[in-house]
């Protein structure tokens, strides 16, 4: 497994003069897309990404199979540090993955999420699997054979427990949030009835005062102001009485 393969149709052959190594075993441009505890979501964080397929080096202090995906074939050039680094021993499963969108999608199960490779055809799909498979089994895959994901111990379990506890946390925030909302509405129609109480008083207080005036010098303005004054402070009690109803409810 010491040749480099690309999947990129473009720069394959600057790609292979710029990394001869024996640990990097496929290159190329592919999709990427992560799944966390929202197993039904759809595809439009998809992001074309450049993925880089290393085997143990035995001369690195980190001889450790992976996977590495840069923003771009530059970047990788460049020697930037990678976005990502997938070590694949540590993944629970490494799999294909059905999707009634898209045919070609390699699943990779770490212990945070499920991280997916969206290729362009069923020989992509088939390489990369076998390129990803053979690194994590430490052999190679024969000609012929079907590849075969390794499954962790407890590996099922441990996903399932990990979406569980994502799910839970979820629900917790959601809890949280429309809790945090309800407090929100009740402390608005709290301000709203001690505002409109206050102007239920002025009122009453500006309504007695000119009926007190009309009775002491028989201008009947005053007392038609004063009964503009009373129709509207019946107004806003009925208001006060529906904010009271909500609060109650």
């Amino acid at each position: 497994m010491s040749s480099v393969k690309s999947s990129s149709s473009t720069g394959e052959k600057d790609s292979e003069k710029i990394d001869r190594r024996d640990d990097v075993i496929k290159m190329g441009y592919l999709k990427k897309w992560k799944v966390g505890n929202n197993v039904t979501q759809n595809f439009k964080t998809l992001r074309k990404k450049f993925f880089v397929l290393r085997a143990d080096p035995s001369d690195s202090s980190d001889s450790s199979a992976r996977l590495e995906y840069y923003d771009s074939e530059k970047k990788w050039k460049s020697h930037h540090a990678p976005k990502r680094t997938i070590r694949l021993k540590t993944c629970f499963n490494i799999n294909r993955r059905l999707d009634k969108k898209h045919k070609h999608v390699i699943a990779l199960y770490t212990k945070d999420d499920c991280f997916c490779l969206v290729l362009e055809s069923e020989e992509d799909l088939e390489a990369w699997l076998k390129a990803l498979l053979s690194l994590q089994h430490g052999e190679e895959i024969p000609d012929g054979e079907q590849p075969k994901p390794t499954f962790v111990a407890g590996a099922r379990q441990k996903w399932q427990s990990y979406l569980e506890t994502n799910r839970r946390g979820k629900e917790t925030d959601q809890k949280n949030s429309k809790r945090k909302s309800f407090t929100e509405e009740i402390d608005e129609l709290k301000a709203k009835k001690q505002r409109l109480q206050a102007v239920v008083d002025t009122l009453i207080k500006s309504a007695d005062r000119l009926s007190e005036q009309a009775e002491t010098t028989g201008n009947l303005t005053f007392m038609s102001k004063s009964d503009s004054f009373r129709r509207t402070s019946r107004e806003k009690t009925a208001a006060l009485a529906d904010i009271n109803k909500q609060l109650i409810s």
